[in-house]
């Protein structure tokens, strides 16, 4: 396949350096796009036709005081079909790109507690969100992961002499089960095979740098 893509954008930071704002559209125009398409009892790679992808990106950061960040993002993307290969069937020009959300976002923030001659004591937390999208090209219902988000959060502590450092923390805060990928033989088999998120998981890290 080939592609032509353009981009544009801005990046901006005020004089203080407390706030910095950047925005990015873009715009891809696919020939030939590959795609893995059921046919038969395998899969099989198609040069499916043209398509466009076209969107736009915002990311933020902002220090609210010398304690405290705070970060944050959103992305919007349109992506279809202009012209699909009778070969790529039974993909077609309004079936939905596999894999692309329309809507994305995210957000974090980063807090130093304490800091002293006992060390530094901080504290982060973060969220993602994605919009509902099929996990295939054939946009199989069993493979359609609707809209979910994620957070996550961690302590940490670093000791005086910046070598030492310790942090507990947890991911999938929410125990969320989202879908991660998946292979479809709905049409030969009536079975669908999904591969999921891991469970919320709690981790204790501790790291030393020389």
């Amino acid at each position: 396949n080939s592609w032509k893509a353009m981009k544009s954008g801005s990046r901006t930071n005020c004089s203080t350096r407390r706030l910095r704002l950047n925005i990015a559209a873009f715009q891809a125009d696919y020939t030939d796009i590959q795609l893995v398409v059921q046919q038969g009892l395998s899969p099989k790679v198609r040069n499916a036709g043209r398509a466009r992808i076209r969107g736009i990106e915002v990311e933020t950061q902002a220090k609210l005081a010398d304690f405290l960040t705070i970060q944050g993002g959103f992305g919007y993307v349109d992506a279809y079909y202009r012209e699909v290969s009778p070969t790529a069937a039974p993909v077609n020009v309004n079936s939905r790109f596999p894999m692309v959300p329309k809507w994305t976002a995210s957000g974090s923030f980063d807090a130093e507690l304490y800091k002293g001659g006992a060390g530094t004591l901080s504290l982060h937390g973060d969220w993602s969100y994605k919009g509902g999208h099929f996990k295939d090209s054939i946009n199989s219902p069993a493979l359609y992961q609707e809209g979910y988000s994620v957070f996550g959060a961690n302590l940490s502590y670093e000791l005086p002499g910046d070598n030492w450092d310790v942090s507990v923390g947890v991911t999938n805060l929410t125990d969320k089960r989202y879908l991660l990928g998946g292979y479809s033989e709905l049409q030969q088999t009536g079975a669908a095979t999904g591969a999921y998120s891991r469970p919320r998981e709690w981790f204790l890290k501790l790291r030393y740098r020389y």
